[in-house]
């Protein structure tokens, strides 16, 4: 039976303590942040579920701390408990198992339980002598997120992972872990991090905090806005008064959103002024303004935590409103028409084919490995609307029947595979089928004037960018009508470099539309979209 919960911030309080930024040794007080987190944990406990939780942090807040004393509590009050600490760095790793130790070495005699001698990777808290009372037989091990196998062995109860928004491999490891959790009530999972961007090595951390807010995993997701934390404020300052100077824009609309969370002007004022404070000191880099580290370090939403990473591409607050009501929706299509297993499987319909309309297939192809990227297929007709999708790993030349079959169906659509890499072996077996209507992209050869027509979508540095353009510019113009959810979701995730290059690895359904709406401007009406005319196709 595992001690309430319930008693954790009289415990801290009174029998745990930690080092400050002045290497003083005071109590562990939770603050605005960490109390959150500890009222979640018990009410899921007092629930009697398996105790999940998501943490979407700023800067020195106290989201680690709180994590690992979590961790200390659970596995030095019961028996048979098994903790695990992995953080992001050797580091933050050793700092973290440093701070357990203090917990033990300042704790009272009279609740300390007895240890082992440890060593620079575990805490055990058993009987040091031989053939006397055994102790608890529960410890605490920590880890760095530096390879893929960390963690895979043994059975956990209680898994901090710390920093996973800068974890390498992150999805590979995070996996193994998991898996080494049972999922009974007793059981305690806190995923912490400040935000690292959409994609990289934030990729993971960002998914599972999107699949947390949309209610797709039963991880709880908590989320401390700086101006929460009592001690970002600043006292002493000139008298405050509001402009227009660009480096702290925002403080109108922070002012309005306080005022209506119940703050009085003064103490508005005193955050207002050390927000003003970090910006004009502490924050910028060669690759990041001052005001966009500011809102990537201090969030005042979840939102503004990860766009602060890298510059959207596309409208997040559209599409946060588009999202809201779409479902994914598997077809049942009755043409006299037979369709294979894998294209029924994975082939989801939003409008039915209508007679006499033109269609047009983007498909983004994958290598067809285990590990690698699903292939994508997105069918538009010419009023822009989306009106399927396709999404799976399939091996290219099967990729290519896919295309055919969902393509004879939309009235002989024109197909437009990305014939990079893999892509090749699609377009052959397209052609091999000898289907009627392929898409031919405008090739310039060389150096001189002369152009070709060729087979096949090709992304090059310049064409990628264009077409990339061309469908954010249609999506914010509300002309390209999309249906899919799991494509906006996507969509959410690509953002430009400080070079202005956006990363489309891994964004399949992305590729997939932009090559639609390429595909389409080849179609027989009035209808035209712009035509990319690459210099060259290497």
């Amino acid at each position: 039976m595992k001690n309430p919960f319930h008693d954790f911030p009289v415990y801290s309080e009174n029998y745990l303590k930690i080092i400050t930024k002045d290497n003083e040794s005071v109590p562990l007080v939770l603050n605005t942040f960490q109390s959150k987190i500890e009222k979640a944990i018990r009410k899921q406990r007092e629930d009697n579920r398996p105790v999940r939780i998501i943490v979407v942090k700023c800067r020195q807040s106290g989201g680690s701390t709180v994590g690992t004393a979590i961790t200390y509590h659970e596995c030095s009050t019961n028996f048979f408990t098994r903790g695990m600490i992995v953080a992001h760095n050797i580091k933050s790793t050793n700092n973290l198992f440093n701070m357990c130790k203090h917990y033990w070495d300042e704790s009272p005699e009279k609740i300390r339980p007895m240890k082992r001698n440890s060593n620079s990777r575990e805490l055990v808290f058993d009987n040091p002598k031989e053939g006397e009372d055994p102790g608890l037989k529960s410890s605490i091990v920590v880890g760095t997120a530096g390879a893929k196998t960390e963690g895979r062995s043994g059975t956990y109860t209680v898994l901090h992972i710390s920093e996973l928004a800068h974890w390498p491999n992150a999805g590979t490891i995070l996996g193994g872990l998991l898996n080494t959790m049972p999922s009974s009530p007793n059981t305690i999972v806190i995923m912490e991090s400040t935000s690292n961007g959409m994609g990289g090595d934030g990729k993971e951390f960002y998914r599972r905090v999107k699949e947390a807010e949309l209610g797709k995993s039963d991880y709880e997701l908590i989320f401390c806005p700086f101006w929460e934390a009592d001690e970002y404020e600043l006292h002493h300052f000139d008298p405050f008064v509001y402009d227009d100077d660009p480096r702290y824009h925002g403080e109108e609309e922070l002012n309005t959103l306080l005022l209506k969370e119940g703050f009085d002007p003064e103490k508005i004022k005193r955050k207002l002024a050390w927000r003003r404070y970090k910006i004009k000191n502490d924050m910028g880099s060669d690759i990041m303004s001052p005001l966009d580290q500011f809102k990537q370090e201090y969030p005042s939403t979840i939102d503004e935590s990860f766009i602060a990473s890298g510059s959207p591409v596309f409208d997040v607050q559209k599409i946060k409103a588009e999202y809201q009501g779409l479902t994914s929706r598997n077809p049942t299509l009755h043409r006299g028409f037979t369709l294979s297993q894998i294209t029924t499987d994975y082939l989801k319909v939003y409008a039915r084919p209508e007679k006499g309309e033109i269609y047009a297939i983007g498909g983004d192809v994958s290598e067809g490995l285990a590990i690698g990227d699903s292939s994508s297929l997105y069918v538009v007709n010419s009023k822009n609307e989306q009106v399927a999708s396709w999404h799976h790993k399939v091996d290219p030349d099967l990729l290519g029947d896919v295309m055919c079959e969902i393509g004879r169906l939309f009235n002989d659509a024109i197909l437009a595979p990305e014939i990079n890499n893999m892509g090749i072996t699609t377009l052959l077996r397209i052609k091999e089928k000898e289907y009627p209507n392929i898409f031919e992209r405008i090739n310039k050869e060389g150096t001189s004037d002369k152009y070709t027509k060729k087979l096949g979508w090709r992304t090059t540095a310049q064409s990628k960018r264009e077409m990339l353009t061309k469908f954010s510019a249609m999506y914010r113009d509300g002309i390209a009508k999309i249906k899919d959810p799991l494509l906006l979701e996507e969509m959410m995730t690509v953002v430009t470099d400080e070079n202005g290059n956006a990363n489309l690895n891994g964004k399949d359904r992305t590729v997939a539309a932009c090559i639609a709406y390429q595909a389409i401007g080849q179609a027989p009406s009035t209808f035209q979209v712009e035509v990319i005319i690459p210099r060259t196709d290497e």
